[in-house]
């Protein structure tokens, strides 16, 4: 388990997206801690995650359905991702991600750290939707075939999200004064790492997006 822990660190230590890009540089100053003083979320946060989440698997629905096999298999250039590889990425990160956060709410919370986060979960959102940033996902979670085919990978993604949405509807735990770093924002808390998770799915939708508009993708059915 704690090899998989340190491959997700490594997978958003290897996000090029620069916070500068994105005119988090320019924002970060006007971001306080003042107003999430909370140990667990509030109506307004628990609102907006879920809020988010929902979308995601409303974008995850329609992005990824009706393909045909030679869709799923194309891919735009020998060393890029096909549709289905894509898929299976987006369903092992939600999984790797979650389990990052349930292993460090074992962890004692520390309220000392607060004053290191820079970014609020719209930020985050925006860093990470941002696909002007190409990142090299490790080998950890890159994809290797765990699934026999696309409707196994996308019904692996469902049920992990559905306990993410499960989580964050009856959660009261500590989630502001436990961490997790990364470059592209510094300092997370974990309800911000939940918010990090709806925002790496929607990433990698806007991914198969751009495979659909390369040179040669096969026509529909």
């Amino acid at each position: 388990m704690k090899k998989m822990f340190l491959g997700f660190l490594l997978l958003m230590a290897t996000l090029s997206i620069h916070a500068q890009n994105n005119g988090l540089s320019q924002n970060q100053s006007n971001f306080t801690m003042s107003n999430q003083l909370d140990t667990s979320m509030n109506t307004a946060e628990r609102t907006y995650l879920l809020n988010l989440l929902k979308e995601t698997q409303t974008l995850f629905d329609q992005g990824t359905s009706a393909f045909s096999t030679d869709q799923l298999a194309f891919k735009p250039g020998t060393d890029k991702w096909s549709v289905f590889e894509v898929l299976e990425h987006i369903a092992v990160v939600e999984t790797g991600i979650f389990s990052i956060v349930q292993g460090a709410l074992t962890k004692p919370a520390d309220p000392s750290r607060r004053d290191e986060i820079k970014v609020s979960a719209e930020q985050i959102v925006k860093i990470l939707t941002n696909r002007n940033g190409k990142a090299q996902a490790p080998e950890q979670v890159k994809p290797t075939g765990r699934f026999p085919n696309a409707m196994v990978a996308r019904e692996a993604f469902g049920r992990q999200h559905e306990q993410i949405m499960a989580f964050v509807q009856s959660s009261n735990a500590d989630l502001h004064n436990r961490y997790w770093k990364h470059p592209a924002t510094g300092v997370i808390d974990l309800y911000q790492t939940l918010v990090l998770i709806a925002a790496h799915t929607q990433r990698h939708l806007l991914q198969i997006e751009e495979i659909k508009q390369t040179e040669g993708f096969p026509k529909g059915r």
